[in-house]
């Protein structure tokens, strides 16, 4: 049996890491597209308090799988913004 691919997402934070990370749009399009393949696992492991005594504080496998069962939440709290004139491609996009 061949061994699955790891993709392993490193966050780390100087405080004690209780709060929300951030994870990229990127990041998380990986974690949907290793859910549920059997030769690919996506974890996320978290690092607190990487300043003065870092520790592992969670080791997250298969995320999407987690949010999928209702076991981690998902909170939008960025986008980009461009200033100037829209081109077509943004426009045809609006509600």
């Amino acid at each position: 049996m061949d061994r699955p691919t790891y993709y392993i997402e490193v966050k780390a934070s100087a405080g004690d890491g209780e709060s929300a990370f951030p994870m990229s749009a990127n990041e998380w399009e990986q974690a949907r597209a290793c859910h549920g393949i059997q030769d690919q696992v996506y974890v996320v492991i978290r690092i607190a308090d990487v300043r003065s005594e870092p520790r592992v504080l969670d080791v997250i496998y298969d995320p999407s799988g987690l949010y999928r069962n209702g076991q981690i939440a998902l909170t939008a709290s960025d986008m980009w913004v461009r200033v100037g004139k829209p081109s077509a491609s943004m426009t045809s996009n609006r509600p």
